[in-house]
């Protein structure tokens, strides 16, 4: 075994998921994600760098977020000049995928190596995995996995799997950060390691799903007609992706019905006192306490004071309050000691809850959920 092993060993930072696979006889599944995508994703949530110690991830922090205009940062003799590149360059981040199928953690933070150590076991616990997606084969990966596990039987016997909902293929927790740096401001960066694991996982995916792809639904007409002008009168019905629905059941252009699935009511970490209605095909979260008096979901019964207050240039939601619309709101009327919201928000708050970092506790601390 190498120095490595027996490090993490001593460190008590190996699972070795590999053995566990084979000895329990375990089916697993896994994603894989294009690595340098996977690394600006991981700049963005926060710099995620588990693995790191505290003190480790305070001189992270140091080099991987901008302060000053003229931003550069020092990685061993060389220089960089956005923190993006810092974050991706910085040792013991690059490896992740790699690190984490062998059972360690995503960043090194006792070696803080490149992760190529670990690759020759990385693609052997690969071979043994029961489902490999691909995150850029989203919608065909998901297909996949109902053809391959969500199979069922008729009543003759015979095997058949159903189509899985439109609904799995939309992008409900779409980010909305505002991305000012991507995979580009690497500067040709390379996750040696995890690139060559991304490879072999590619090649595991196209040899598990063969020449028949499935997330389409079309028949041969419908492929026909996509590559055959003269016959591009075929109706293709619409995914939720391209109605842009998240929930409900709507039209697909072709007389059919495409069902995009039901609102999830702990999708988005709120507490439990909060629920989750389809609106329009899209999922919104609301406050039932507000909802239940108009105040939340905008019609011709919400209060006229409320109506005035939507008219800030502040309030971002149109037919509907968004989360950080009602803390906003909150503010205000303790603030301004509007007594029209006394039965709707609590005071008496930090003002350093009123950003735009609010967290599930700070929602359930700015209003008063119990309110009737």
């Amino acid at each position: 075994q190498s120095r490595q092993f027996h490090g993490l060993v001593k460190a008590k930072k190996l699972k070795n998921f590999g053995s566990e696979i084979a000895e329990h006889n375990m089916t697993v599944a896994a994603f894989f994600r294009q690595p340098e995508a996977r690394i600006v994703s991981a700049w963005y949530d926060g710099r995620h760098a588990n693995g790191l110690s505290p003190e480790q991830f305070q001189k992270l922090l140091r080099v991987a977020v901008q302060r000053e205009p003229d931003f550069k940062c020092q990685i061993g003799e060389d220089t960089y000049t956005n923190p993006l590149e810092c974050f991706a360059r910085y040792p013991g981040i690059g490896g992740c995928m790699t690190r984490m199928l062998t059972g360690e953690t995503c960043a090194d933070g006792v070696f803080e190596s490149s992760g190529l150590e670990n690759l020759p076991q990385a693609i052997a616990v690969l071979d043994k995995l029961g489902f490999v997606g691909i995150m850029e084969e989203w919608n065909e990966s998901i297909c996949q996995f109902h053809k391959k596990f969500g199979f069922k039987y008729d009543e003759n016997g015979k095997r058949y799997w159903p189509e899985p909902l439109q609904g799995e293929f939309s992008n409900v927790h779409q980010s909305k950060k505002k991305k000012v740096l991507d995979v580009k401001d690497l500067h040709g960066y390379k996750d040696i390691a995890d690139g060559v694991l991304y490879e072999a996982a590619k090649l595991k995916f196209e040899r598990m799903v063969g020449p028949e792809r499935c997330h389409k639904y079309q028949t041969l007409d419908e492929l026909a007609g996509q590559s055959d002008p003269d016959r591009a009168s075929v109706c293709r019905p619409k995914s939720c992706s391209d109605l842009g629905k998240q929930c409900g059941e709507w039209d697909d252009g072709c007389g059919r019905t495409v069902i995009c699935g039901m609102c999830s009511a702990g999708r988005t970490g709120l507490p439990s006192s909060w629920r989750t209605k389809c609106v329009e095909g899209q999922c919104v979260d609301y406050c039932p306490p507000w909802d239940q008096k108009n105040m939340w979901h905008i019609s011709d019964e919400t209060p006229k004071f409320m109506r005035d207050v939507l008219k800030s240039p502040v309030i971002r939601g149109e037919d509907y309050l968004t989360l950080s619309d009602a803390v906003v709101i909150c503010a205000n009327a303790c603030n301004r000691n509007w007594t029209s919201f006394s039965e709707m928000c609590k005071c008496g708050l930090p003002p350093k809850m009123i950003t735009h970092k609010l967290t599930p506790s700070d929602f359930k601390n700015a209003h008063d959920l119990t309110a009737k």
